[in-house]
């Protein structure tokens, strides 16, 4: 069984905990290939 927790906490009510994870792991993403200089990044949605 999946736990389905994490998606149903919410941030101020409007943004869900498991969408900010998200946000938060392609900025991370983003910032370590800025810092390697790599900006022929392919972005994934």
């Amino acid at each position: 069984m999946t736990d389905t927790t994490i998606k149903d906490l919410t941030i101020w009510g409007i943004n869900s905990v498991f969408d900010l994870c998200i946000i938060a792991s392609k900025t991370l993403e983003a910032e370590i290939y800025a810092k390697r200089k790599n900006f022929l990044l392919q972005l994934r949605c």
